[in-house]
């Protein structure tokens, strides 16, 4: 693997990433569907919107409610990439009256390629909620795998 290329969408995570960890303090959230990358390279506090690090947000991954998940605990920042899911996120008027896009970043190389898109919260939106760090554990939750299964069935 130390011979591998990362794909482009992993190399725009990491741009982004990195250009919130410049334009941010160490307490700015992030909320993304994909976080390991997001996570490591920002060194920030990340809403997992799978629930797969934020038990917090597993009720509403079971149904199918990502947008719920992050009116519950909104976050100083949201990611979405043209390749995945946060678009019913984004087009939502409750997601435009309260976030902005402030940065993209296209994937590089040829043919078919996608962007980040980095959106931050505007100024006063739901800033009495805001949302608790402290959600996110190291480990799994005790019904981690009863959440799994349920995930898993159809």
């Amino acid at each position: 693997l130390s011979h591998a290329t990362p794909t482009p969408y992993r190399i725009t995570y990491q741009r982004g990433a990195e250009w919130i960890k410049a334009h941010s303090g160490p307490d700015a959230s992030i909320a993304y569907v994909e976080i390991g990358v997001i996570g490591y390279y920002s060194e920030r506090p990340i809403l997992d919107l799978m629930g797969l690090v934020t038990p917090a947000a597993r009720p509403y991954v079971l149904q199918n409610n990502l947008l719920g998940a992050l009116k519950a605990n909104p976050t100083d920042f949201v990611l979405a990439h043209t390749r995945g899911r946060m678009t019913p996120i984004v087009t939502s008027r409750w997601f435009k009256r309260r976030y902005r896009e402030v940065m993209r970043f296209e994937d590089p190389g040829v043919g078919r390629v996608g962007a980040l898109q980095i959106y931050r919260r505007r100024a006063g939106k739901d800033r009495q909620r805001g949302w608790n760090p402290s959600a996110i554990r190291d480990r799994p939750s005790p019904n981690a795998r009863a959440d799994l299964r349920r995930l898993a069935s159809p």
